[in-house]
């Protein structure tokens, strides 16, 4: 009942996502609203931060911060479940505002940034810093896209002197 449930929910998603984004301009729609979205989430884990409680508690979260803590910070979470889904949500939408910012909405994009900066600095884990950083290397990769023969020597080249040198 529960694999039908999921298998349910993902058919679900999938057929309201294929009726509401047809084109491009529904997906870049969707994009400057969730840069407007991200904004609430990210003030409401900047006051979990500084507060150390969760604003969510009223719907269902934990009140107290317990257990998420890491060098003495806390680790916000906000609405989900744990520190590093929040950060890793924060994290992934930074490839969404790069679009909006290759397509001209810089405002929505830099107000999208800054939110998801915030979402992944107060989760304090390092897996979404990584994505964060995957997501901005992949990018300026972008223009190399022609030339990737030549980046895949280099990385091998530089990956077995760092073996050697270490």
């Amino acid at each position: 009942i529960n694999r039908f449930g999921m298998a349910y929910d993902i058919a679900g998603a999938y057929f309201m996502f294929r009726i509401l984004i047809r084109n491009i301009d529904d997906i870049l729609q969707a994009f400057k609203i969730l840069a407007v979205l991200v904004v609430p989430i990210a003030l409401a884990m900047l006051n979990e931060r500084i507060t150390e409680s969760n604003l969510f508690s009223i719907l269902g979260s934990p009140t107290v911060i317990e257990g998420y803590v890491r060098d003495d910070r806390i680790r916000a979470f906000g609405p989900f479940a744990h520190p590093i889904l929040a950060g890793s949500f924060g994290a992934t939408c930074v490839a969404f505002f790069t679009a909006l910012w290759m397509n001209g909405y810089k405002i929505l994009a830099v107000i999208g940034f800054l939110s998801s900066a915030v979402i992944v600095f107060t989760s304090n884990s390092s897996g979404p810093v990584m994505t964060t950083m995957a997501v901005i290397i992949g990018f300026a990769m972008w223009n190399f896209r022609n030339h990737m023969r030549m980046v895949r020597w280099l990385l091998l080249i530089g990956i077995v002197s760092l073996h050697v040198v270490m």
